[in-house]
Order: structure tokens, then C-alpha cells, then sequence
């Protein structure tokens, strides 16, 4: 896709310009006060950090009609991601640059494999054609932008950045997916912030090139996206408030232009307890018939320093007969296409989104306060419609999830966290089509660091 905005050799100009800038801004000489003070902001106000990441994962699934719905291995990998990223200061209080990257490989696969050989994509190596991988050594640039501080309340940033303005959010795995484009905000006296982002490229982490993906399913064009946020408090009510577009978008049958929505309130009844209600949604036409959406209820209990309890329910809103036959909660309809801002996720293998599906999650945290976490989860879903255009579809699912948690302490490797996940997954399929019964097992190791 031709850019609107950017282009790599233009923008490695202007990075070598930010560089350069203090210099020719001294009137004086290029040793004065005036240089070394813009260069003691840029460099000693820098953070250079990074973590090493190794996520070793099992998930099983079936995908056979009831009679015939044994768990089949689908991922079977170990994989690695190291992390890097720089974040300038402000060369004369206003302009500076953010950097970020990553290297990525499969230490060993044991997935499913397509007829060429390629395994399954575990999401954390690069995936060469969009959905399978090879596992081989990889680097991927994630981040690479100029920011601006625009005075005291102001700042911008543009190039290869991250969402997370109004409805455009982010596909995450341990590394972030990156749009080419930009974003401003501004904040005012009473803590309200504004902000906007437009961007007309996006790749999943994932992915370096969407000129890389084959498979015709995976793809869709589009010419521009963007989205306003508006985010604040007012005494015990916070809020984070969006509107997005998506132009030209093109899922292979012709163009059209979507709207995005988010909604998100939280209430704190009191220090320890707050309730919120959450809604993503997507006017599509051709994957949705219209609107859709999610809806959530949330209840947080912080029980004491060492408990916490939260209580979720989740509705789903979507035409039985839409194309997709889930609702998706991003700006375009299709996996890895981007992210949106929906903030309910239980990592409990189902994304609880059928049509008319209500969804409940409740769980209990235990945090000893010596480094070791225990979550223990149980969702339940029911009531959706049969989804017409889906080769899967269910009267019911319900998961039980757990996670066992250590994050070291002292030394070394302070901060390093290891931890484990396991979830299985029920689930009661409309006749003919596929139950997915899944479970999965995972083991992370995440060892941050930093150079100064």
C-alpha cells in the first residue's frame, strides 16, 4: 500500500535532524552552554530497557461435530523474543525520538504444519506468509518516531508508533504492532485529556509485511484510520470516551467506510470496591450487517492488601446473519487487521462473542507479598443465537483458568517473572457445526533489563 505519510529514508532524515538540532540552534558555537544543555536533556533523561522474553506453550483442540471432538495438538512450541527500546529526552524541551525492536525465533516447533512444512503461527516468531511460520531467526522494527513536547499540557508523536487513542488499540503478544502515522493529545486544567490519532498502515507484531501474507482470508486494504479519545475524571468517576473511522476499508468485495465507538465508565464506590460498564462497537456493514458490539459490567473488590476479587459479565450484540458470525472488537473485522480499545479479556481461549452470547467471569487473586501471585477463574457463556456464516457456533461454553506466579524479589534477576497458565474449555456446538473444545498449558519467562 502507497503511503499518505511516511516513508523509512525521510524519516531516518528526520531522526538524524533531531540529533543535529541542538548544534545548529546554538547561535553562539557548537560547544556552548546552549549545545550542552539540549544534549544532557536528549541523552542523560533517556531510558534504554528491554526484557527477554521465552514462552514455552501447549494448546490442544478439537475440531470434529460432537461425535468426533478429540483434543488434537495445534501449538507445540517454545519460542523467544528479545526486546529493545530507547526513549530520548527532549533536545531543547521539545523534540526527541523513541526507538524500538525486537528479535524473535522458535527454539523448537511441534505445531501443526501446513503442506509446505510450515508450522502453525504461535504469534511470538515472526509468521513469513501471515498464518504459518518457519521459525527462523527474525528482527522487527516496532517503533520509530520523532515526539514533540508542544508546551507544558501538549505532546505529539509521529512515524512507526503504537495505538491506544479512542478506538484504535494494539495486537499485542510480548512485542507491540505498529501503525505508520501519528498522534497528538493535549490536557487541560482539569485533568481532561483530548487526543487524536490517524494512521494508514498497521502490521501485527507478527507480521513484517502485509506484502508478505498469502493467504486471501487474512487480508484486507484500507486507505486510513483514525479516532478521537477523550479521557478524565470527575471525583470518584473516571472515563475513557472514543470515536473512530476506518476509510476504504476493503475486505475483497469493494470498499466502504466504518465507524468505531467506545465507551468506558468507572465508578469507585469506595477505596476498595468499584463497579464499570465497558462497550466496544463496529458499524460494518458487509461483516456485520450494521452495528455490533460488546457490552461489559465490571465489579472489582479489593479485599485486602493480599485478595482481590472481580466479577465480569459480558454481552455480545450481533446479527445472527452477519457474514463474520462473531463480533470482532477492532476497527476492521478480520484477525491481526489491528486492535481496538476493549478492555474485558479473561485469557480463557474463547472470546465469549457470539451472536447474543452472555458471558460471566468471575475470579479470585491472592497475592502473599513475597513475590508469588495466584489467580484461579471460571467463565460461563450461554444463550447466543446460531451464528448462519460461521463453520462454529455454540449454545454454551464455559472455561475454568489459572495462573501460578513468581516475580523474583532481589539480585540479579530482580523483577524477572516466571509464570504459569493453564486453561480448559467446554463447549456445547449448535448441530453441524464445530464444538472447538480447547485446553492449553503455558509457561513464560520475562526478564526485564536496562542499560540506563
Amino acid at each position: 500500500m502507497e503511503s499518505k505519510f511516511f516513508k523509512v529514508s525521510a524519516l531516518t532524515a528526520a531522526m538524524l535532524g533531531a540529533v543535529a538540532m541542538p548544534a545548529m540552534a546554538n547561535t553562539e558555537n557548537a560547544v556552548g552552554d546552549g549545545y550542552v544543555e539540549a544534549v544532557d536533556s536528549f541523552i542523560h533523561d533517556a531510558a534504554f530497557t528491554g526484557a527477554a522474553v521465552v514462552d514455552t506453550r501447549y494448546r490442544g483442540r478439537g475440531n470434529g461435530a460432537a461425535a468426533d471432538d478429540d483434543i488434537k495438538t495445534r501449538l507445540n512450541y517454545s519460542a523467544y523474543n528479545v526486546l529493545l527500546n530507547f526513549n530520548s529526552g527532549y533536545a531543547d524541551d521539545w523534540l526527541g525520538v523513541d526507538l524500538g525492536g525486537f528479535f524473535s525465533g522458535d527454539l523448537y516447533n511441534d505445531s501443526i504444519q501446513d503442506a509446505d512444512g510450515n508450522y502453525l503461527c504461535n504469534e511470538i516468531s515472526m509468521c513469513q506468509s501471515g498464518d504459518w511460520t518457519n521459525g527462523q531467526f527474525d528482527f522487527k522494527v516496532t517503533t520509530a518516531a520523532l515526539k514533540f513536547k508542544l508546551g507544558e499540557n501538549a505532546n505529539a508523536q509521529a512515524g512507526f508508533i503504537q495505538g491506544g487513542v479512542g478506538t484504535i488499540g494494539n495486537n499485542w503478544s510480548f512485542a507491540p504492532g505498529t501503525y505508520r502515522g501519528f498522534k497528538a493529545s493535549t490536557t487541560f486544567g482539569n485533568g481532561m485529556t483530548l487526543a487524536y490519532m490517524g494512521a494508514d498502515e498497521y502490521t501485527p507484531p507478527w507480521i513484517n509485511s502485509w506484502e508478505d501474507v498469502t493467504e486471501p482470508w487474512f487480508k484486507q486494504d484500507f486507505s486510513y484510520i483514525h479516532s478521537v479519545g477523550l479521557t478524565g475524571s470527575a471525583g470518584a468517576l473516571s472515563y475513557n470516551l472514543g470515536v473512530g473511522q476506518a476509510l476504504d476499508v476493503n475486505y475483497g468485495n469493494g470498499d466502504q467506510d466504518n465507524m468505531s465507538y467506545k465507551v468506558n465508565a468507572r465508578y469507585a464506590i469506595n477505596d476498595a470496591i468499584s463497579i464499570a460498564y465497558d462497550m466496544y462497537g463496529v458499524d460494518d456493514d458487509e461483516m456485520y450487517n450494521g452495528f455490533a458490539a460488546h457490552h461489559g459490567l465490571v465489579l472489582d473488590y479489593a479485599i485486602n492488601d493480599n485478595w482481590a476479587f472481580t466479577s465480569q459479565v459480558q454481552y455480545t450484540q450481533l446479527d445472527a446473519d452477519s457474514a463474520l458470525g462473531e463480533f470482532a472488537p477492532r476497527t476492521m473485522a478480520r484477525y491481526g487487521s489491528n486492535n481496538g480499545t476493549w478492555s474485558l479479556w479473561w485469557d480463557a481461549l474463547s472470546d465469549w462473542n457470539m451472536p447474543g452470547e452472555v458471558a460471566w467471569y468471575n475470579r479470585i487473586t491472592h497475592n502473599t507479598g513475597t513475590g508469588w501471585t495466584f489467580n484461579l477463574g471460571a467463565g460461563y457463556g450461554g444463550g447466543a443465537d446460531e451464528s448462519k456464516n460461521a463453520s462454529f457456533s455454540y449454545k454454551s461454553e464455559w472455561a475454568v483458568n489459572g495462573d501460578v506466579m513468581y516475580k523474583v524479589q532481589s539480585g540479579a534477576l530482580k523483577d524477572t517473572l516466571f509464570k504459569l497458565h493453564a486453561t480448559t474449555l467446554t463447549r456445547d456446538a449448535y448441530a453441524g457445526k464445530e464444538e472447538r473444545n480447547e485446553q492449553d498449558v503455558r509457561f513464560m519467562v520475562i526478564a526485564p533489563f536496562s542499560f540506563f
